[in-house]
């Protein structure tokens, strides 16, 4: 999802949300909240996926998305 100029430096998790929201045309701000409709729900874990391919702790990615904490 995320290439070309974005390559040398980690892109924002911010950036990460927005851009998935954009190609499921969503607000990043829906990928955000607790909702567990089935379009959000996969969109939320594309990413948390992209999230950790550029080296984002779970943690890091859990307080991100509203203190989602699957540690325990």
């Amino acid at each position: 999802l995320l290439s070309g100029n974005q390559v040398a430096s980690r892109p924002t998790l911010e950036a990460i949300v927005v851009k998935v929201a954009e190609q499921y045309h969503l607000k990043w701000k829906d990928l955000l909240g607790k909702s567990r409709v089935k379009i959000l729900v996969k969109a939320r874990h594309i990413c948390m996926t992209q999230a950790r391919r550029h080296g984002y702790t779970l943690k890091e990615i859990g307080d991100y998305f509203g203190g989602r904490d699957h540690k325990s």
